[in-house]
């Protein structure tokens, strides 16, 4: 199934009304937005991603931002394109975030094409993903292009960025992987502290030298098994963290071209 925002709520009370009357509903969908939809609808929800497992994009756990339908883009005037990106007050990158969350003014690079995508409602990368290249292409046929080697750059750029980093920490996650209800808030606590890095929150829980009520009773057996969890599940990258110049060798071949290159090096002064 695949419902737009302002249905979905409507189908979350109808399904969780037949779950709770000993139903067993399986929802499928091709949007990986719903996946935090139905935890927050129906906490329980027991959430097969086969598009992870099948190495395709996985589910988002926090919620893309949606196009403000009370108001439009201002128009450009005179301004260059990065006093318009300011005036507009789109955000920056942020490697912590999504992939599907990055702006889209770092796909283009001129104020029509950029005040175009955001009054059709295509604010973040995540938005353009679901509209097909052979729309784009018609649709701006002079920075399609552009508009798609660029989000190939930032699609490799993102996969090398994050390595090692893992993803961002959850409550909802941290239950999955085993913790009692005697140490969720506590653990849950100390993961907000350590900026819901797995990493570190590991890191914190093994260090024996560091004394916290909190993790005070913790078995190693548990704590061993929410390790392996949050590693299976992307949370935990034990593997090194590229440097700028590794990530540039690695980015080599997708930037020949000064622009892609230039393009690259905005990315890595964003981070």
């Amino acid at each position: 199934a695949n419902t737009d925002p302002e249905r979905f709520d409507a189908v979350g009370e109808v399904v969780a009304e037949l779950v709770k009357s000993g139903r067993q509903i399986f929802y499928l969908t091709c949007n990986p937005e719903d996946a935090w939809r139905w935890k927050k609808q129906c906490p329980d929800a027991h959430l097969i991603d086969l598009a992870k497992i099948r190495g395709e994009q996985a589910f988002l756990f926090s919620p893309l931002p949606l196009p403000n339908e009370c108001s439009q883009p201002v128009k450009p005037s005179h301004q260059s394109f990065e006093e318009y990106v300011k005036e507009l007050k789109l955000s920056s990158f942020r490697i912590d975030d999504p992939l599907e969350m990055v702006s889209i003014h770092y796909l283009v690079e001129n104020t029509q094409d950029l005040y175009r995508l955001l009054l059709s409602g295509i604010e973040t990368y995540g938005n353009l993903k679901h509209i097909k290249s052979e729309k784009i292409g018609k649709g701006f046929p002079q920075s399609a292009h552009l508009i798609n080697t660029r989000s190939q750059l930032l699609e490799q750029f993102f996969v090398l960025k994050t390595r090692g980093r893992g993803k961002s920490l959850s409550r909802e996650i941290l239950a999955e992987g085993g913790l009692s209800k005697t140490f969720i808030d506590r653990i849950w606590e100390l993961a907000q502290e350590l900026n819901r890095n797995a990493r570190k929150l590991i890191e914190f829980l093994e260090d024996k030298q560091i004394k916290d009520d909190r993790k005070k009773g913790l078995r190693a057996e548990d704590r061993e098994s929410l390790k392996e969890f949050l590693s299976e599940k992307g949370y935990l990258d034990e593997r090194a963290i590229l440097q700028d110049h590794e990530i540039r060798a690695e980015l080599l071949p997708f930037t020949l071209e000064e622009a892609d290159h230039l393009f690259l090096e905005k990315l890595l002064a964003h981070c």
